[in-house]
């Protein structure tokens, strides 16, 4: 029998039917500083730490509540899930200046606050991040509230280090901020404009994530995972090459180039550390999952090929969660930043020619009760993973729109015979998936199986995943054969006599050996080790068992 979990949770009476725009102020702590005109650090005090208020605006409705602060680099630096009431922004309890005068950054210097900020016409957080932005109010309606943070490329520090060479390009990046009525996510349009100079540039949108945090204690846990749609990945800066000793190099390329496994998880970041996706994603999303709470926040794009970067970056697993905020002398922060940019990587500049402009959407939003995705949209998100035998596939639906289902058909590999098929609804439910478990030993079948689990959009099929189950499909004996393993035979001893067939199969469903008798003692010759898979039929009657063969 398959296990079918559907929850519908009955969210809590929402704050207001309406989106709402209110004028705020946020206080933030940092160690002392001061800047010259060109926004380069001028001096600093290490034993001293400051609160500072920033201006900033609020947009909620039912669902979400954002955070916006323009004057402090065009960030937003909170996004809360009502439905689960956490935080999915990280946010520095106490910055610190640090880099300062390493030829790094372009301003020299850098401090950590979060959020999610555009970056330009640079690489590595860009001009910007610390300059106040100009800021509107586009639409301002019960349905819908846009705000404009933009600024114009007009700075040039005469102290930056000699790589950041695109000088003042006369860019505008215009980053608007929209959030509609009854909607669980939030759209951030993206526009740069140019002036009438053709210029290279560089643009990235940092995000760093902490998705499912308790408000004012944000971080990402060692147990979360970067979800991103990519087999391989190149190697950037890495302290001490640890990247290079993770993941196996992908044969036929250069040795940066990995195969993405052990680098998904924020647990084997040995230290801190530069990769990027390669070439490019596979799909128009990303993210990262709290596998404590099974919580993310993932990141869509209306146009993956504007924006074909991406970047990785933690300050290493336990280096960020060990860290004392209050200590000057160490920056490293508990969380994931993860980048989307109009290049491949860092210093490889884009083209934007004299009078044009360039513009994507990006989607912010969460999920719940799901541990990755194969399929995400507005509406839904999707994932299926077979785990000894059992096949669990999810859908996070927070909120009622297009009717939707999981599909299971299971074929039988060569023939193509359907040996099942079940379907369940999709239940929209604000703080947990609906989920579909199927063990597979259920079914009383040996062979390998073509698992196929879709999801199913309005009776069409929007996604589908396929999964090869070189497993047993059977059953366990109802009784207890005496099983041994001796001069390379299996030795069998069955309660009494009786006519047999008796079959030994490998994982893949292949058949290695076959036997008919009627005797109470059988004994069938090893051509192989591992597990492998007994079946024996007797009286109408077919049971099996595992084996493990050493």
């Amino acid at each position: 029998m398959a296990l079918i979990t559907l929850l519908l949770i009955i969210p809590a009476k929402p704050l207001q039917a309406q989106v709402v725009l209110r004028d705020t102020s946020i206080s933030w702590r940092h160690f002392d500083y001061s800047l010259n005109e060109y926004y380069g650090i001028q001096q600093y005090d290490r034993n001293k730490v400051v609160d500072r208020t920033f201006n900033g605006v609020t947009l909620e409705n039912e669902l979400v509540k954002l955070c916006l602060i323009p004057e402090f680099g065009g960030r937003i630096i909170s996004f809360i899930y009502k439905p689960t009431g956490h935080e999915q922004l990280y946010q520095n309890p106490i910055g610190v200046p640090y880099q300062i005068e390493t030829g790094i950054f372009y301003h020299n210097w850098l401090m950590v606050y979060g959020g999610i900020f555009p970056t330009f016409p640079e690489p590595e957080h860009g001009k910007y991040w610390n300059t106040p932005w100009n800021y509107e109010v586009i639409t301002n309606t019960p349905e819908k509230i846009e705000v404009s943070m933009w600024r114009t490329d007009d700075l040039n520090n005469p102290g930056h280090p000699g790589q950041y060479n695109n000088g003042e390009t006369g860019i505008t990046c215009h980053f608007n901020v929209i959030l509609e009525k009854g909607k669980p996510y939030f759209d951030v349009d993206v526009t740069l404009e140019n002036d009438a100079t053709s210029n290279n540039y560089e643009y990235w949108t940092c995000i760093t994530f902490a998705p499912g945090s308790e408000v004012g204690k944000t971080l990402t846990p060692s147990n979360s995972e970067m979800i991103v749609p990519i087999d391989r990945y190149q190697v950037g800066w890495n302290n001490g090459d640890w990247m290079n000793r993770l993941d196996p190099i992908v044969q036929g390329t250069f040795d940066i180039v990995r195969e993405y496994d052990q680098l998904a998880h924020l647990s084997n970041w040995q230290d801190m550390g530069i990769a990027y996706a390669y070439p490019t994603l596979q799909e128009n999303h990303y993210g990262v999952v709290n596998h404590d709470n099974e919580e993310g926040l993932f990141r869509i794009s209306s146009d993956q090929s504007t924006t074909p970067g991406m970047k990785f970056w933690t300050w290493g697993d336990q280096q960020g969660l060990s860290a004392d905020p209050t200590d000057f002398y160490n920056a490293a922060r508990p969380y994931i930043e993860l980048w989307s940019g109009v290049s491949q990587e860092f210093f490889e500049d884009a083209f934007l020619g004299a009078n044009q402009s360039t513009s994507w959407t990006e989607t912010y939003l969460p999920t719940v009760g799901i541990p990755g995705t194969d399929f995400i949209n507005k509406e839904v998100s999707f994932y299926a993973e077979m785990d000894d035998n059992t096949l669990k596939a999810y859908a996070f639906q927070p909120i009622a729109a297009d009717a939707y289902g999981i599909d299971l058909i299971i074929k039988e590999k060569g023939i193509a015979e359907t040996v099942y098929t079940e379907n369940v609804s999709v239940i929209p439910a604000l703080d947990e998936s609906t989920v579909y478990e199927l063990n597979l030993e259920s079914l009383g079948r040996v062979g390998e199986y073509e698992v196929n689990v879709s999801l199913i959009r309005n009776n069409e099929i929007a996604f589908t995943k396929t999964m090869n189950s070189a497993v047993l499909l059977g059953t366990q004996p109802s009784f207890d054969p005496k099983l041994s393993i001796v001069n390379g035979e299996i030795q069998i001893q069955f309660n009494g006599s009786a006519s047999r067939a008796i079959w030994v199969y490998d994982l893949h469903g292949r058949m290695i050996s076959t036997v008919e008798s009627i005797e109470q003692q059988v004994a069938i010759p090893l051509v192989q080790s591992g597990i492998l898979i007994l079946v024996v039929q007797e009286n109408g009657t077919t049971w099996s068992k595992k084996i493990l063969v050493r």
